[in-house]
């Protein structure tokens, strides 16, 4: 990969900058305590002081990140263990530059995998890469990020990012864009497609503490995809939508509504192209302190210019969590999803419910016995007719130990 020498010399580089004693976050993901870290890199890296004055690199913070891929609604008899569960965990390095002037970022991470050093088995074909730089003048900040992920890695695989952003307030007035670069199929692998992304995006927001804020944001994107030897036609699209968003905070409970438009156009295919109009409603609400309510709902309209089909997309979440006690918590969702279109063609739904007891004996935090109950009910139809329905009804009572 034509990225990844240069990439890897920069976060060996950094890796100069970390004091044998820092210490990491204690919130981590499986990966071995620090001091084993000390005796992976202790040879060839020094502290920070001995090389740079403090004016120029300052004391660096080194935090644990970590991963798990999850499905809330998957069947309960389809669960695996959760050391089976694909799970990524990594480390993060922060460091200010000049006096605080300029933040230094770098990230390495990789699937989980029991090891006792940093040194990973098979890295190359699992890992990510991340190293990004923000500053700050007056009312301007600005930055940059680069973002590098294989394809086996479990999160937002197969990705080169590359990003510059800058932002502008003047009290309750914000302005941030942005332009990016995303390319797909990293190790340029010829039975997949390889897609090119370019970018820009505007945001325009007012907000002040006591009014809700007001943004209005426009994007536009190009996307060129090259089928390499997959025997697929190329496609170059441009995609330009327009939302706009209200947001309100108060002291318990917060909400947020958008809608927006947009026109995909294939320019390889005159006359191809698809509007789509979105809404969107977001909300959390906190009664009394133990308990919260989250929900979900959108509605997303896709009209085909060229046939005149239209496809409705609704969905809706509702979730709910009680805490009772530092021992004992309650959770329910719920969830419905569903694809329509004017044509017949399709005319899928998806109904999921799930109710977790989760209990610390004797307030241990050790040990977790919790019992989990779900029902999912699926809809597949079509032109054919009639559809096909699943229907699952399962329980579980799941004991969990996480520390000898």
């Amino acid at each position: 990969m034509p990225h990844r020498p240069s990439l890897v010399a920069l976060f060996a580089a950094v890796l100069m900058f970390l004091p044998q004693a820092a210490e990491a976050d204690n919130a981590g993901s499986g990966l071995p305590a620090l001091h084993s870290i000390d005796q992976v890199l202790a040879p060839q890296v020094g502290s920070a002081s001995g090389l740079f004055p403090d004016f120029v690199i300052g004391k660096p913070t080194v935090t644990r990140t970590g991963f798990a891929l999850q499905a809330p609604y998957m069947r309960l008899k389809d669960l695996r263990p959760d050391s089976e569960m694909p799970t990524t965990s990594g480390l993060q390095l922060s460091a200010p530059l000049f006096k605080g002037q300029v933040m230094a970022e770098s990230e390495i991470a990789n699937n989980h995998a029991d090891t006792d050093t940093l040194i990973l088995r098979n890295r190359a074909a699992k890992s990510m890469l991340r190293f990004a730089l923000s500053t700050h003048h007056g009312p301007f900040r600005y930055g940059l990020t680069y973002r590098l992920a294989d394809q086996q890695f479990f999160n937002l695989p197969d990705q080169e990012l590359r990003e510059v952003w800058g932002e502008w307030s003047l009290g309750s007035l914000r302005l941030r864009s942005s332009v990016s670069e995303l390319f797909t199929n990293v190790e340029a692998n010829p039975t997949v497609p390889r897609s090119a992304q370019t970018g820009g995006r505007m945001m325009v927001a007012l907000a002040h503490p006591s009014w809700p804020e007001l943004s209005v944001t426009y994007a536009r994107q190009l996307i060129d995809t090259n089928a390499l030897q997959s025997g697929l036609l190329p496609q170059q699209v441009i995609a330009d939508s327009v939302e706009g968003a209200l947001a309100l905070t108060r002291g318990n409970w917060n909400a947020r509504f958008s809608s927006s438009y947009s026109l995909h156009a294939n320019r390889r295919q005159s006359g191809e192209e698809t509007v789509s109009y979105a809404h969107l409603f977001s909300g959390v609400f906190r009664p009394i302190e133990p308990l919260s309510i989250t929900s979900i709902i959108s509605y997303r309209t896709d009209v085909q210019q060229w046939t005149g089909v239209k496809t409705d997309s609704p969905l809706a979440l509702l979730t709910v969590q009680y805490r009772h006690s530092a021992s004992l918590m309650i959770s329910a969702l719920g969830g419905y999803s569903g694809i329509h279109s004017s044509d017949g063609m399709t005319a899928n739904e998806s109904l999921n419910s799930k109710g977790i007891l989760t209990w610390s004996p004797w307030g241990s935090s050790y040990t977790q016995v919790s019992l989990e109950t779900g029902y999912t009910r699926t809809v597949i139809g079509g032109a054919s007719g009639g559809g096909m329905v699943t229907e699952d009804l399962s329980g579980l009572v799941r004991f969990r130990l996480t520390q000898f």
